[in-house]
Formats: structure tokens, C-alpha cells, sequence
């Protein structure tokens, strides 16, 4: 585990072209997930003939509603991740100040948390059952 003393240090162990990298698939996945929330039509509200239909529509909807909220909720980490770049402060644990992994950067470059913080607030997840308050990278998998 690497400790930095100044957030430039941290940020002056990822190469530019990493982060260049990590910088062109979140942009990617931001006009992703934005073109993913201007399709509302699945929680449109329709009549149903018969009173199955009605329940399914509903489960439609309900389910299309969590999606939009998962996508809206990765925007936002998205966009936090961004700004970090701009910042100066990407790759940086936002709980330990310590780096965040290369490998974890690469599979969810939108991290906020080194692996070690990931496990500690998974485990606290775990005890209390309520995931409201995680960003996204922190959430645990399904």
C-alpha cells in the first residue's frame, strides 16, 4: 500500500495517458448513461384492460424507475470523478488519502475508495443493511 504525503505526489503516480484513459471512458459512459435517462417511456403510466396487465405495467415501471436511479446515481459519481481529474485528485481514497488501486481504476474508474475502505464500508453494508448513503463504486454487488 502506497502512501503519499501531498495529494500531487499521489496524483504523480498514474501516468497522464492513464489517466487520459480512465478520463475518455468516463466521458463515454457519461453520454451513455445520459442517453439511457432521456428514454422515460417505461415509466409512463398507461390503462390496462384486465387487472393482470395493471400488475405488470406497474413491476414495469417500478423496475424502470430503479434503473433511472441507479443510472442517475452513477452519473453523479461519474461526474465527481471528472471534476477530481480537474482537481488534481483523482486515484486518491476519498476516506484514507491513500491511492486507489491502477486495476481498481481501470474496472470502475469512477472509484472513490481503495480497495481496503471498499471492504470496511461492504462490511458495514453487511451489519446494517441500508445502502441509501453509498455512492455508487461503493454499493455492494447484487
Amino acid at each position: 500500500m502506497v502512501v503519499f504525503e501531498t495529494k500531487d505526489e499521489a496524483l504523480n503516480h498514474m501516468s497522464p495517458e492513464t489517466i487520459r484513459k480512465n478520463e475518455s471512458h468516463l466521458r463515454s459512459r457519461r453520454a451513455e448513461l445520459y442517453a439511457r435517462l432521456e428514454q422515460r417511456d417505461g415509466i409512463r403510466i398507461e390503462a390496462a384492460a384486465e387487472g393482470l396487465d395493471a400488475v405488470q405495467n406497474s413491476q414495469l415501471r417500478e423496475f424502470a424507475v430503479g434503473e433511472i436511479d441507479r443510472n442517475s446515481r452513477q452519473l453523479r459519481e461519474i461526474e465527481s470523478a471528472l471534476s477530481r481529474i480537474e482537481a488534481g485528485e483523482y486515484g486518491i481514497c476519498l476516506s484514507c488519502d491513500e491511492e486507489i488501486g491502477p486495476k481498481r481504476l481501470a474496472a470502475l474508474p469512477w472509484a472513490t475508495h481503495c480497495v481496503r475502505c471498499q471492504d470496511r464500508a461492504d462490511r458495514e453494508w453487511a451489519r446494517s443493511g441500508d445502502s441509501q448513503d453509498l455512492p455508487f463504486d461503493m454499493m455492494p454487488a447484487a
